[in-house]
């Protein structure tokens, strides 16, 4: 019975093991998403966007205040809240959890539609190389189907001998325990 103890322990080591693995290479965000898809749309998933650093952070929304406990609030171990005002819809959807972005300098909500668009990019000037790259002429394809062929011309010459030196092998090892079984008198069939 301890050794079904001892793999469950085991089990739930490595499972922790993982989870928390993953949380520290998602930069903590695996456990924030859980917590605001387990309070079922009460709290909102926040995207921290610092100079340095982004990072998420669950926050509720109360009287047209968001209201969050930032990093430098937990590190210092102060219990205040930071209240940033909502103007606007500055929410929206992502993995199924209502999202918002703050700035950390300036301390307020970057709209969504600050994020959609990329600046600088000229569609008329790169069309021109879509359009060359999407015409241009396609290379050959023989002479990778040809090595693909050889290789597997050579790795099936090699299996065949493999099992070659197996059967081999093996009519050896029948022939000798036939050669017992007569010595001591025993039927093999």
């Amino acid at each position: 019975m301890n050794d079904i103890y001892i793999l469950i322990g085991t089990y739930l080591g490595i499972l922790v093991g993982l989870l928390v693995l993953i949380n520290v290479l998602t930069n903590g965000f695996l456990f924030t998403f859980l917590k605001v898809k387990a309070s079922r749309g009460q709290k909102i998933l926040i995207q921290i966007r610092g100079k340095l650093q982004h990072y998420f952070l669950a926050g509720v929304v109360e009287e047209g205040f968001l209201v969050y406990r930032d990093k430098a609030a937990k590190r210092d171990g102060r219990k205040s809240f930071k209240r940033v005002v909502i103007k606007g819809n500055p929410f929206y959807r992502s993995l199924n959890v209502n999202c918002i972005n703050v700035d950390e300098e300036l301390n307020c909500i970057i709209m969504p539609d600050n994020l959609k668009g990329v600046n600088g990019y000229d569609a008329l000037k790169w069309n021109g190389l879509l359009v060359r790259a999407l015409m241009k002429v396609k290379l050959s394809e023989e002479p990778i189907m040809v090595i693909i062929t050889m290789i597997a011309a050579i790795l099936s010459f090699l299996g065949i001998i493999y099992l070659a030196v197996q059967m081999n092998g093996l009519t050896e090892a029948i022939s000798l325990l036939q050669q017992n079984t007569l010595i001591t008198g025993g039927n093999l069939g």
